[in-house]
């Protein structure tokens, strides 16, 4: 029994350390874990009785149904994190938690159900989660999930022990030292098994976060290229101020990159549509004139699209330049005035000369 409660402790310490650095769910749910089986074994060989709680016969009575329940509920609630099937098996995920509020419901009737009803109960309940999750482990291993390789190693363990502790419960073997040791055996071997896992898990985590982290950089150093290279003139808004300004805006309006960053883009931009744009949809243009440093005003058309960048929400407003346009439009309205002007003049000539 000091070895078994060594060895829990052991890893209650190092996994409640590791919580505490890293944070991640998956440690506090193997401590609490560690916590309810370690009780339970201390109620099923009376090691509590002596050590913990001395002289309370009627809890006593009740702590093996009730650290079995508490074990059940923290080892469901443990898998479901370290499977993560929120994620790759949402109905499974919510049919384990489902589940989990069973022996959560069956802590509060431990005191209140006869003895023998509660004890079957639990026994039973211990039998479905054990071949409950060892199906949902060998899904996860069909999904080519990493950790589920590490929860089925460990598994096997404490399976083998679950199974015989039930098959002692009922009555069907003598009490050999399998029989009474081998659910603590495996839950030792389990839990350092899954302490290795959550390691392996959080180190492959952390590798995929830097790898996407290197690919979105690339990403937005091409970026950064195209629109440094681009004809017409880019600015990116974050938090409603300019953040950047490509080159092409900064010679359209004399203004450098620098001077440009943290001013609101209004400043520079006058709408000039009567209706304003709908800037809830993903996309929408305008026409506006643009303010140079010189204090001239340029007619543009601008393009608006919302994107992630850095992961932080962000407006691209691509400004196109179409003041010769406007020119030209102007050139040809002119003369056309002019054409039209020189035709009522001769149609006017020929009415006299026809009189």
């Amino acid at each position: 029994q000091g070895f078994f409660f060594g060895i829990m402790l052991a890893l209650l310490v190092y996994n409640l350390c590791i919580y505490l650095f890293v944070g991640h769910s998956s440690y506090l749910y193997l401590v609490l874990y560690i916590i309810a089986i370690s009780l339970y074994s201390a109620a099923n060989n009376g090691f509590g009785q002596v050590h913990f709680w001395p002289g309370s016969t009627a809890f006593a009575e009740r702590a093996h149904p009730l650290f079995l329940f508490l074990s059940i509920l923290t080892f469901v609630l443990f898998s479901s994190s370290f499977l993560t099937l929120k994620a790759i098996y949402p109905r499974v995920y919510r049919f384990t938690l489902l589940f989990a509020a069973f022996p959560a419901l069956m802590i509060v009737f431990t005191y209140i159900l006869p003895y023998w009803i509660i004890t079957q109960i639990s026994v039973a309940s211990t039998l479905f989660a054990v071949f409950y999750l060892l199906a949902v482990a060998v899904a996860c291993i069909r999904a080519r999930k990493r950790e589920a390789y590490y929860y089925i190693s460990s598994y096997i363990f404490f399976a083998t022990g679950v199974l015989l502790l039930a098959i002692r419960a009922y009555g069907q073997t003598r009490e050999t030292f399998y029989e009474v040791w081998g659910m603590q055996t495996g839950a030792a071997l389990m839990v350092l098994l899954l302490s290795l896992g959550i390691a392996d898990k959080i180190r492959s985590l952390r590798s995929e976060k830097e790898r996407a982290l290197v690919a979105r950089q690339e990403t937005e150093s091409r970026f950064q290229v195209l629109f440094d290279n681009a004809h017409d003139g880019i600015i990116i808004q974050q938090h409603e101020e300019i953040v950047y300004a490509n080159n092409a805006l900064q010679r359209l309006t004399g203004y450098s990159g620098e001077s440009l960053k943290g001013i609101r883009i209004d400043s520079i931009l006058r709408r000039t549509l009567p209706v304003q744009p709908d800037e809830a949809e993903p996309s929408y243009q305008y026409s506006a004139r643009l303010l140079t440093e010189s204090g001239e005003m340029v007619d543009v058309i601008v393009s608006v699209a919302v994107a992630q960048i850095s992961g932080q929400p962000a407006r691209i407003f691509i400004i196109t330049d179409v003041s010769s346009l406007k020119s030209a439009e102007d050139i040809i309205r002119r003369q056309y005035e002019e054409i039209e002007s020189q035709y009522e003049e001769m149609a006017a000539l020929n009415s006299v000369l026809n009189n």
